[in-house]
């Protein structure tokens, strides 16, 4: 996805982490997080949740490739 998106011009971090991410969106500012749900970290939902509260205008997109319906 971040090759994809950045053949096509967009500027794109990568973060291995949800800390990282977080921190990262903290210093640079986001307009998409693209957000995966299992992190090494904390959870996917953990992230979007912190992004939410930060007051930032931001698109998130939660993926995975686990298929946990409940989720």
């Amino acid at each position: 996805v971040q090759n994809f998106l950045s053949k096509l011009g967009f500027e794109v971090r990568a973060a291995e982490t949800g800390e990282a991410g977080l921190a990262m969106a903290a210093q640079h500012g986001a307009d998409l997080a693209l957000v995966d749900l299992r992190l090494p970290d904390m959870s996917g939902l953990d992230v979007i949740s912190r992004l939410a509260e930060s007051g930032e205008d931001i698109v998130m997109v939660m993926m995975t490739a686990y298929p946990e319906v409940r989720t």
